[in-house]
């Protein structure tokens, strides 16, 4: 079995949690392979939802193997996002359920931060670290408000629901990824660089929609989104 090492901190990896991490590599090669490909539709979809089905069994294995009761408010929180973004994943498929597949990802993000306003309270952190926060949120957020003001990108008629949206998304992962710096083990570092990568696909999503119709965006936004939400996941086996 691997062995994950931090901070005097030793875990062995399960077996499933292996096999599962070799079929996300799979099926997220593939995914980025037919993404951009309109006549793949059919095995995009498949693989995206593969790809969100093995993030959300993972935190769900990984949750009732914990064998902690009752579930920690944070752990049950993070597995509680994983639901929604794969409710989000499965309604983003489809046009006409594409704003339902926003709220899952919106209520995702408020389920996460719970959990980081929870795990605050479990480590050291000082007033450095929120300025740390509140910077990496402002050179984001701030930086696509400053856009937006200028004109050089627009949101239409949804402005203030993707304002909203986009705004609490860049709070998880600018929380995420302090508690990632200050964390005193492996936990912190996966969900909080998973929080993390999740922001900026979302930033890179938005880009893709409404600015830049470049194939890479999409794609690159597919690699961090899997990708974070695969580490969310993987934390709660730790």
């Amino acid at each position: 079995m691997n062995l994950l090492r931090t901070k005097g901190v030793t875990k062995k990896m399960e077996t499933f949690q292996v096999i599962l991490i070799c079929l996300y590599v799979v099926f997220l090669v593939l995914y980025c392979f037919v993404k951009t490909r309109p006549k793949l539709a059919r095995a995009r979809i498949f693989a995206k939802l593969v790809l969100a089905t093995i993030y959300l069994s993972l935190a769900l294995a990984n949750l009732f193997t914990s064998g902690i009761y009752p579930f920690p408010f944070f752990k049950t929180a993070v597995c509680l996002a994983c639901v929604f973004a794969w409710a989000g994943d499965c309604l983003l498929l489809s046009k006409r359920t594409f704003a339902a597949g926003v709220a899952g990802f919106f209520v995702a993000n408020l389920l996460l931060i719970s959990a980081e306003v929870d795990l605050m309270g479990k480590i050291n952190l000082g007033l450095g670290d929120f300025l740390g926060a509140a910077i990496i949120f402002v050179i984001f957020y701030g930086g696509l408000a400053v856009m937006q003001m200028g004109g050089f990108i627009s949101f239409g008629k949804r402005v203030l629901p993707l304002n909203v949206y986009i705004a609490t998304a860049t709070l998880s992962g600018s929380l995420g990824l302090m508690l990632a710096c200050n964390g005193n083990n492996i936990f912190y570092a996966l969900f909080g660089i998973g929080a993390g990568l999740f922001m900026v696909s979302d930033y890179l999503m938005g880009a893709y929609l409404y600015k830049f119709k470049i194939p890479v965006f999409t794609v690159a936004n597919s690699i961090l989104y899997f990708s974070g939400m695969f580490m969310v996941a993987l934390s709660l086996a730790f």
